[in-house]
């Protein structure tokens, strides 16, 4: 029975995978000719998957559903395989090993879904090869469309998957494989990461890249937290935590490249990743585990952190004020928050009001010892200086 089970694991992914393996060399001189070999194949997968579901017994559907899998991958890789033939194997082996790895969780193969889990490290190490090799094309000419960014959605698509479906499956397989196929979730969004900055590289003005990563950045969260939550994918929802600390290190990078972080869009980029953050933290205060609700500290800090910088660097740049000013409008901006979070803790609203022991403390006092901090370099370090303005009595830096 094993070796049955094996032989058609074999059959259904290894036959397609090879002969389209074979199709890129045959056709590799004809122009659209393996993104064509891609679209037919994913037609016959297609047909066979309605055929056996409809006119054969249950005992079918499982091969109705790899047909099914088979056929929504050929889809997917005829569109790069339209731009760029070079990609083959990458995107090949990503979407097949994350089939690979769903037919070994059906049919209980360990071996199956190591080898799917394999085949991620193989389809990376094909897509770095041919960007060292200088086989992909890293000016294409439309964006999303193009080889470069479909390669690296394939591969965080398909370690997604992976991770979800170890998710959904726990029971049937060891914590070790778990953790693995889990860690592939953080790898998959290294890849989106990777393939959403190539883009936003290639077709956004270079005033608004700053601005477009943040805001990718908040959809990005917002997207994984509401898919993972659909489907019940808790690692997942956690997973979107990461665009806190994600955040927190665009903001240098962000005022190294436009004058404050509100300039070029940044004032709709970052109050969009803001509410995101707070959407996610908010929601997984009830769905997530117990720890879950001290995010709620980091996403205060950042919230604190991006506050002052805006404020700062609005003194700075458009109101043109000394640094003086700007550090006075940080520190202004810094002790609003904390402000503005008190008097809702005090009224028990929002999180805070609902926390207010992390509140008081975990996300507190850091700040309070920051903004201590800030009050001894403005006493000790700033010179008092109001120009351009007057200097007016309390009312000076």
């Amino acid at each position: 029975r094993r070796q049955r089970q094996m032989c058609i694991r074999d059959s259904v992914f290894g036959t397609p995978l090879l002969s389209l393996l074979a199709q890129a060399r045959l056709l590799s001189d004809t122009e659209l000719g393996l993104a064509g070999s891609a679209v037919a194949l994913g037609l016959v997968y297609a047909v066979l998957a309605t055929w056996l579901w409809r006119a054969f017994p249950p005992a079918m559907h499982g091969l109705a559903e790899a047909f099914v899998a088979l056929a929504v991958g050929f889809g997917t890789m005829a569109i790069p395989f339209a731009f760029e033939a070079s990609l083959t194997v990458a995107i090949a082996w990503a979407l097949e090993g994350a089939g690979l790895y769903w037919v070994g969780l059906r049919q209980a193969r360990r071996l199956a879904r190591f080898s799917g889990i394999g085949l991620q490290a193989l389809a990376a190490a094909s897509f770095v090869l041919g960007a060292a090799l200088n086989d992909l094309d890293w000016t294409p000419a439309w964006p999303v469309a193009n080889g470069r960014f479909l390669s690296c959605l394939a591969l965080a698509l398909a370690g997604l998957f992976i991770a979800w479906q170890a998710d959904a499956r726990r029971t049937r397989i060891g914590a070790i494989e778990w953790w693995i196929a889990q860690a592939l979730a953080a790898w998959a969004l290294l890849w989106w990461a990777l393939g959403v900055l190539s883009e936003i590289d290639g077709f956004v003005a270079r005033p608004r890249q700053a601005a477009a990563t943040v805001a990718m950045v908040g959809a990005s969260a917002f997207a994984l937290e509401a898919a993972a939550a659909w489907r019940g994918w808790r690692f997942g929802r956690l997973l979107a935590l990461t665009a806190i600390p994600a955040l927190v290190l665009l903001v240098p990078v962000v005022l190294d490249a436009v004058p404050h972080l509100l300039a070029h869009g940044g004032w709709i980029a970052w109050p969009f990743a803001l509410g995101v953050v707070y959407r996610v933290v908010v929601r997984l205060e009830s769905a997530g585990p117990p720890w879950a609700v001290r995010a709620l500290a980091p996403a205060f800090w950042l919230l604190v952190l991006v506050v002052a910088m805006a404020l700062g660097g609005l003194a700075a740049s458009p109101a043109g004020l000394t640094d003086d000013w700007a550090m006075g409008a940080a520190a202004f901006g810094g002790a609003s928050v904390m402000l503005g979070a008190l008097y809702a803790l005090e009224r028990g609203r929002g999180p805070f009001g609902r926390h207010p022991r992390l509140h008081v403390g975990l996300a507190m006092a850091p700040v309070v010892a920051l903004a201590g901090l800030s009050w001894l370099v403005l006493n000790l370090a700033g010179r008092g200086d109001a120009r351009p303005l007057p200097h007016v009595p309390l009312l000076n830096p």
